[in-house]
Protein backbone atom coordinates (compact mmCIF):
# COMPACT_ATOMS: atom_id res chain seq x y z
CA UNK A 1 0.00 0.00 0.00
CA UNK A 2 2.80 2.42 0.81
CA UNK A 3 4.42 1.67 -2.52
CA UNK A 4 1.25 2.67 -4.35
CA UNK A 5 0.96 5.85 -2.28
CA UNK A 6 4.58 6.76 -2.89
CA UNK A 7 4.21 6.11 -6.63
CA UNK A 8 1.08 8.25 -6.79
CA UNK A 9 2.83 11.01 -4.84
CA UNK A 10 5.78 10.77 -7.23
CA UNK A 11 3.42 10.85 -10.22
CA UNK A 12 1.68 13.94 -8.80
CA UNK A 13 5.04 15.60 -8.15
CA UNK A 14 6.19 14.77 -11.68
CA UNK A 15 2.97 16.18 -13.12
CA UNK A 16 3.45 19.39 -11.13
CA UNK A 17 7.05 19.68 -12.26
CA UNK A 18 6.03 19.07 -15.87
CA UNK A 19 3.31 21.73 -15.65
CA UNK A 20 5.75 24.21 -14.12
CA UNK A 21 8.37 23.43 -16.75
CA UNK A 22 5.84 23.92 -19.56
CA UNK A 23 4.70 27.23 -18.05
CA UNK A 24 8.31 28.42 -17.81
CA UNK A 25 8.98 27.32 -21.38
CA UNK A 26 5.90 29.21 -22.62
CA UNK A 27 6.97 32.30 -20.70
CA UNK A 28 10.50 32.07 -22.10
CA UNK A 29 9.15 31.67 -25.63
CA UNK A 30 6.92 34.76 -25.22
CA UNK A 31 9.87 36.73 -23.88
CA UNK A 32 12.01 35.60 -26.81
CA UNK A 33 9.32 36.67 -29.26
CA UNK A 34 8.97 40.03 -27.50
CA UNK A 35 12.72 40.54 -27.66
CA UNK A 36 12.77 39.64 -31.36
CA UNK A 37 10.03 42.21 -32.03
CA UNK A 38 11.86 44.80 -29.95
CA UNK A 39 15.10 44.09 -31.82
CA UNK A 40 13.32 44.42 -35.16
CA UNK A 41 11.84 47.79 -34.13
CA UNK A 42 15.24 48.98 -32.93
CA UNK A 43 16.90 47.84 -36.16
CA UNK A 44 14.26 49.62 -38.23
CA UNK A 45 14.69 52.80 -36.20
CA UNK A 46 18.47 52.62 -36.55
CA UNK A 47 18.22 52.09 -40.32
CA UNK A 48 15.91 55.11 -40.64
CA UNK A 49 18.27 57.21 -38.53
CA UNK A 50 21.23 56.21 -40.69
CA UNK A 51 19.29 57.16 -43.82
CA UNK A 52 18.39 60.53 -42.29
CA UNK A 53 21.99 61.11 -41.29
CA UNK A 54 23.18 60.35 -44.82
CA UNK A 55 20.61 62.80 -46.20
CA UNK A 56 21.74 65.42 -43.70
CA UNK A 57 25.38 64.97 -44.78
CA UNK A 58 24.37 65.41 -48.43
CA UNK A 59 22.47 68.59 -47.59
CA UNK A 60 25.40 69.92 -45.58
CA UNK A 61 27.78 69.18 -48.47
CA UNK A 62 25.45 70.96 -50.91
CA UNK A 63 25.18 73.95 -48.55
CA UNK A 64 28.95 74.12 -48.21
CA UNK A 65 29.35 74.02 -51.99
CA UNK A 66 26.82 76.82 -52.38
CA UNK A 67 28.56 78.84 -49.67
CA UNK A 68 31.93 78.47 -51.42
CA UNK A 69 30.33 79.39 -54.74
CA UNK A 70 28.74 82.48 -53.20
CA UNK A 71 32.02 83.55 -51.59
CA UNK A 72 33.93 83.09 -54.83
CA UNK A 73 31.28 85.04 -56.74
CA UNK A 74 31.54 87.91 -54.26
CA UNK A 75 35.30 88.00 -54.60
CA UNK A 76 35.14 88.29 -58.39
CA UNK A 77 32.54 91.09 -58.51
CA UNK A 78 33.80 94.67 -58.24
CA UNK A 79 32.90 96.52 -55.04
CA UNK A 80 30.38 98.78 -56.78
CA UNK A 81 28.35 95.85 -58.19
CA UNK A 82 27.64 94.18 -54.87
CA UNK A 83 24.26 94.53 -53.21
Amino acid sequence: MTTIKSLRAKQKEDATMTTNALAKADKAERQANDLKAQLKRASDAERKNVERLKAMYKIEAANEALRREKESAQVILPKGCRD
